[in-house]
């Protein structure tokens, strides 16, 4: 087992355990399992099985919130009971605290290099990003809204623009200018980035209307209510910007979208031009294109409120 929380049994790697929809996934696996024993070295553990919940990308807040709570969720009658093992990095130091509550102390941190086990109780992990299940968004919202105290009263009609001016990539060139004809309609600019993981929970319970460019702050639409409304930013397909790692650059991500499904949300996009002038080479040679800066009408988005 890897820091990462992906398994490799006698047969290979567990697909349970990783995006096994993917076939590159296979030999990254292999290779960071490989890197990671002859770099750090292995540790065995014959005790109690444990519990695995996250996988190699739960350090994003997508992956983490959309993705392993509900494999947290799944061993709920467990959790106390068995190890339970914590990924090396938090996307939100305040489940850090939250973890250690609910398995009353009884957790470990997986180590570098890679982990000999007797066993691991875990639930599937998504064959790929837009596969899950509306129960297991809906596990996820009704768990924190509990956990929270918080009343499946109507939305208060908070009208909320996430913005990403401290990210390096995926922003909005022109964003004083969204953000001034927005604020004139009454909607409050939030940075999730300074916001506790309660708070953000609070505030989505309570929105009547979420309006950002494609990030992992729209992971939170999970705990609105259904019948409000999405407005996500997305880079206009085109076929000529494939550049940079990532295959495919061009397309559009539809996670938001099917989470908006499930969730009984209403999802509306506005399509921006690629702005090469703000994108950093750095940024194109990482991630490719499609986490480049846009440029969006105004009129587009206030014609769909």
């Amino acid at each position: 087992m890897t820091r990462s929380g992906s398994c490799i049994g006698i047969s290979g790697a567990l697909k349970e355990t990783y995006h096994y929809g993917y076939p590159e996934l296979d030999r990254e696996i292999w290779r960071t399992a490989a890197k990671h024993f002859f770099k750090y070295g292995a540790s065995i553990n014959l005790g109690d099985a444990q519990l695995l919940f996250h996988n190699q990308w739960s350090a994003g807040y997508y992956h983490w919130l959309i993705e392993s709570m509900p494999r947290l969720l799944a061993l709920r009658a467990h959790w106390g009971k068995l190890p339970l093992l914590l990924p090396a990095r938090l996307p939100n130091e305040w489940f850090r605290g939250w973890l250690e509550e609910i398995s009353e102390g009884n957790f470990q941190e997986l180590k570098r290099g890679v982990t000999y086990s007797s066993g691991v109780f875990c639930q599937r992990n998504p064959r790929l990003i837009t596969d899950f299940a509306p129960r297991d968004l809906r596990a996820i919202s009704e768990y924190f809204y509990g956990y929270f105290d918080i009343a499946p009263m109507p939305q208060s009609g908070k009208k909320i623009y996430i913005t990403r001016r401290a990210a390096t990539h995926r922003r909005i060139f022109n964003e004083p200018e969204i953000i001034s004809s927005l604020e004139n309609v009454g909607f409050t600019v939030v940075e999730l980035e300074n916001m506790s993981f309660p708070d953000q929970v609070s505030l989505f319970s309570q929105a009547s209307v979420v309006v950002s460019v494609h990030g992992a702050g729209l992971s939170n639409i999970v705990f609105m209510r259904p019948g409000m409304k999405v407005i996500e930013l997305l880079q206009k397909p085109d076929p000529q910007l494939t550049y940079g790692t990532r295959r495919k650059t061009h397309l559009l991500n539809p996670c938001f979208k099917a989470i908006a499904s499930s969730m009984g949300l209403e999802h509306l996009f506005v399509l921006g031009d690629f702005n090469p002038a703000s994108t950093s080479s750095e940024v194109l040679k990482k991630y490719g294109s499609l986490h480049g800066d846009i440029r969006v009408k105004i009129d587009d988005i206030t014609s769909l409120l």
